[in-house]
């Protein structure tokens, strides 16, 4: 019998301790999960803005500092490569007042290293109505697309 409930004892002592470990591992990950939904609204924000930036400017899309001069963004945004919630920034932009067959853009959002060096790269382009992810490179409009 007190074999029995030592190998009860032990039994529970394990599951209590992994479910400890879980738990702190869940608190670790949550300001990078945050982030990422944060950065997620954020690049949704900026399809809109292209949107309304190309209404207004025949068909063309718009960098940061245009979308920004525009009012389309805040000025968080005024800057080649904006740094926001653990994220770099990036937009390219090819417009056909610029000699492009037609006008497109892509924007990336890449964990800062200094701020989140685990966190997932994600993709927003004018050629996919979805937002792409991959886990461990700068994302493309080729790769998965993201399931919250």
């Amino acid at each position: 019998m007190v074999r029995f409930l030592m190998a009860g004892y032990l039994f529970l002592g394990v599951c209590g301790s992994l479910a400890c470990q879980k738990y702190t591992e869940t608190l670790v990950e949550s300001p990078r999960r945050v982030d990422e939904q944060v950065v997620i609204s954020t690049l949704r924000s900026i399809r809109q803005a292209q949107t309304a930036y190309s209404v207004t400017d025949s068909g063309d899309y718009g960098t940061f500092e245009q979308l920004v001069a525009g009012g389309n963004l805040d000025a968080r945004f005024n800057s080649s490569k904006p740094t926001l919630y653990g994220y770099i920034l990036t937009m390219r932009v090819a417009n056909r007042s610029s000699g492009a067959a037609q006008s497109s853009y892509g924007c990336n959002a890449d964990p800062d290293p200094a701020v989140n060096p685990t966190g997932r790269h994600f993709y927003l382009g004018s050629d996919s109505p979805e937002l792409r992810v991959n886990p461990t490179k700068p994302a493309t409009a080729n790769d998965e697309a993201f399931q919250p």
